[in-house]
């Protein structure tokens, strides 16, 4: 009876210990947990948006379809501090505001259908650190993103048209981005303070980097197409930033780099398709031009130079140049002797005269 009991005790804590290793599960959230709001889409269709949601489940699973109609968008619904995984469904469009505070989301399930992700979407969600933005997303808005300090490496899909303000900056363990070919402009500030940023690769297409874009980041070694027209201010951390290999002319990158550079004082190299430009170099001057410091010539100490390939060494000086003063001072001294020998001559002379 005791062995059973032992027995049975052991499978019950087996169980109760298999249970709790077990993931989360999806729930979907019941109709009765969200508030919505009637919206129409651009193209005319009407439909709802969620603006509130109060289920206790770690994952919520957000349905398309609320009271006969479509969902199209999600709005702000934070700050928690309990959601770790969020399910949205096909149909949804587009986030707003949708999971800012969300500060224990660590997975996002994105729909094929989802067109934009606006401002402060998933501002904030710290230890967020798998999401993957479908092909079809147009839009990132202004610090979506900024701030998931979780978050390792992000892929722009080639439909992303416009990106943010601020939309990474702050993602301190992202290591590597890869823009798509849609992007023209990467707006300023965009992936600033990303600490650990290592390897950006840009598509041809890229016309600006924006004014601090990628400011403290850890980026040494970049390649930029050839489309770029304009490289802003403390774009990237020139501080850091060692080489630059671009697509393009010297001429045209001249260009292109504006006043970049103006703040730093390290060296930096770009590798242009026509040769190599060398900015804030101390020597002033290109690899190729740089020349050997020789060593002084021990029989040239005093001085000597040369000039069109003939040496000439010091020699004695012009008096009416260097020695001018001390000639001066000696015909002083002989005019004062002279009038002392004259003065005491008149003397004598007069003393003569007066004894006779």
């Amino acid at each position: 009876m005791k062995r059973s009991r032992i027995v049975l005790s052991v499978c019950i804590s087996i169980l109760l210990l298999l249970s709790m290793a077990q993931p989360a599960v999806a729930a979907p959230v019941p109709e009765d947990a969200i508030q919505t709001i009637n919206i129409f889409t651009v193209d005319g269709r009407s439909g709802k948006s969620i603006y509130s949601c109060s289920f206790e489940d770690p994952v919520w699973e957000f349905p398309s379809v609320y009271q006969g109609k479509s969902i199209y968008g999600i709005e702000a619904l934070g700050p928690n501090r309990t959601t770790v995984e969020v399910i949205i469904p096909e149909g949804i469009e587009y986030l707003d505001n949708s999971f800012s505070g969300f500060s224990t989301l660590e997975k996002a399930d994105l729909p094929s259908t989802l067109t934009h992700i606006y401002d402060y979407s998933f501002y904030e969600c710290g230890v967020l650190s798998e999401i993957t933005l479908p092909d079809g997303l147009l839009f990132v808005g202004d610090r979506a993103f900024s701030k998931c300090t979780a978050l390792q490496s992000m892929t722009i899909p080639d439909s992303v048209t416009e990106i943010g303000q601020h939309a990474f900056s702050g993602c301190t363990a992202l290591k590597q981005v890869k823009i798509g070919s849609g992007i023209r402009n990467i707006s300023g500030y965009t992936f600033r303070d990303c600490n650990n940023l290592e390897s950006v690769i840009f598509s041809d297409g890229l016309e600006v980097v924006g004014y601090e874009a990628f400011l403290n980041t850890s980026v040494r070694t970049v390649t930029l197409p050839g489309s770029i027209r304009q490289l802003g201010v403390r774009a990237f951390n020139f501080d850091k930033l060692e080489k630059i290999v671009y697509e393009g002319t010297k001429a045209e990158f001249e260009a292109v780099v504006n006043d970049a550079f103006e703040e730093y004082s390290d060296k930096i190299v770009v590798e242009c398709t026509d040769g190599t430009i060398i900015y804030n170099d101390p020597n002033g001057k290109t690899p190729s031009e740089e020349t050997p410091d020789l060593p002084s010539d021990p029989g040239n100490q005093g001085g000597s130079e040369t000039t069109g390939g003939e040496e000439t060494t010091d020699g004695p000086k012009d008096p009416g140049e260097g020695g001018a003063p001390v000639l001066g001072i000696i015909i002083i001294i002989l005019a004062v002797l002279g009038a002392a020998c004259v003065g005491t001559a008149v003397f004598l002379l007069i003393k003569r005269r007066n004894q006779s």
